[in-house]
């Protein structure tokens, strides 16, 4: 059940959920997607902050003026700030990404049926996670949580989320700060004492605000998802995915060069001179995973099923913010209520032939830092 909070007669809705990437009392199945959402472009969005201030996020949107289209703009200490999409990237660490404005739905919808979607898609607004493998599900589940702008129903597949997971999967980023800008700007209109998004509203404020210290401002704690979603999610027998999940190249190599004390040096091709590089910021000191070749001559590097330590790690700094010890008149009101035998985990890695590979062609979103098409090369599972 989703909880709405009531502060100062501003309402803070179920909405920008920060995504639980640390691995401790997760299943291991859901480990290969937490570390590579971590690691990933969106990981910092994703997590950061674990608090925000509610005094930010009221003076933001208590102040935003809506003649403005193009921004959102509010003053504080008598200075007028506007939060662009420029902004949206900075605060989310999104800067030097290249973005396209949208993928193609049949492209959308093919790399669905790869990653084996077991619903009806004759209308792509109308999709369910549910109908997804249990690893697929938690994905689309931490990024529809944390971008759109929903606070209920959050087993649907949105077309954003869709879009999201496609650009994160073919190395070609969904145009993200563009979105929320605009979801930033309907919520307000439609209720200017009902909040949305106040993480990224908190990351926005003190990326334009420097280290602002408020008196009497309460810190929330961001929405996480409960326990219960593990459980939720594990219904794989009863959907039909009985086989090991295989996850695509882009996947393997991003954990394989971030995190080589987990899963493993890359295998390198032939044709490859250069031997990936380690990131040294890592804290995992976990040993190597076993690499293994299949009948079909690819490699596969196997998750061993072992008990994995707490990997919980901070992905940044959240900007500090003086805490009252009285938290004010907070109250929780329910909001809408909307709402085995394990098997090794394989990775498909190895040469990718021309084959195998598509050209997707996407027009790019806006002249800002897109000046040239950008193509989405796509594996097929």
């Amino acid at each position: 059940m989703s909880k709405v909070i009531i502060l100062h007669d501003y309402k803070f809705v179920a909405n920008n959920f920060s995504a639980i990437l640390d691995h401790e009392g997760v299943p291991e199945a859901y480990h290969v997607i937490q570390d590579f959402l971590r690691v990933g472009p969106v990981g910092y969005a994703l997590t950061q902050p674990e608090k925000f201030s509610v005094k930010a996020c009221i003076q933001i949107w208590s102040t935003d003026d809506t003649k403005d289209v193009n921004n959102f703009t509010f003053t504080h200490n008598n200075r007028e700030y506007k939060i662009n999409r420029r902004v949206i990237e900075e605060a989310l660490h999104l800067q030097d990404k290249s973005f396209v404005e949208s993928f193609k739905d049949d492209d959308v919808s093919n790399w669905l049926k790869d990653i084996e979607y077991k619903g009806d898609m004759k209308r792509m607004g109308k999709l369910t996670r549910t109908k997804l493998r249990k690893e697929w599900n938690f994905f689309f589940d931490c990024l529809g949580k944390a971008f759109t702008n929903k606070c209920s129903n959050f087993d649907a597949l949105t077309q954003v989320t869709q879009q999201i997971g496609y650009g994160l999967l073919h190395d070609a980023l969904y145009d993200i700060p563009s979105k929320l800008l605009e979801f930033l700007k309907m919520r307000r209109e439609e209720n200017d004492h009902v909040i949305y998004f106040p993480r990224f509203l908190h990351l926005c404020f003190f990326n334009l605000c420097g280290n602002v210290a408020f008196e009497n401002d309460t810190m929330l704690d961001a929405h996480k998802n409960s326990p219960r979603t593990w459980q939720d999610m594990d219904k794989d027998v009863k959907n039909g995915f009985a086989t090991p999940i295989e996850y695509p190249s882009i996947i393997t190599e991003l954990l394989q060069v971030s995190l080589p004390d987990i899963y493993g040096a890359r295998v390198q091709d032939t044709n490859e001179s250069n031997p990936p590089v380690s990131n040294p910021s890592t804290p995992h000191t976990q040993s190597k995973h076993s690499l293994t070749t299949s009948s079909s001559s690819q490699k596969l590097l196997v998750v061993k099923n072992t008990k994995s330590s707490n990997l919980s790690e901070e992905q940044g700094t959240s900007i500090p913010a003086r805490v009252a010890e009285d938290a004010g008149d907070a109250m929780e009101v329910d909001d809408d209520e909307d709402d085995e035998d394990e098997v090794p985990i394989a990775f498909v890695v190895g040469k990718r032939k021309a084959a195998q590979t598509s050209s997707v062609e996407v027009a790019e979103a806006r002249p800002v830092k897109r000046k040239r098409l950008v193509k989405a090369h796509v594996k097929k599972l």
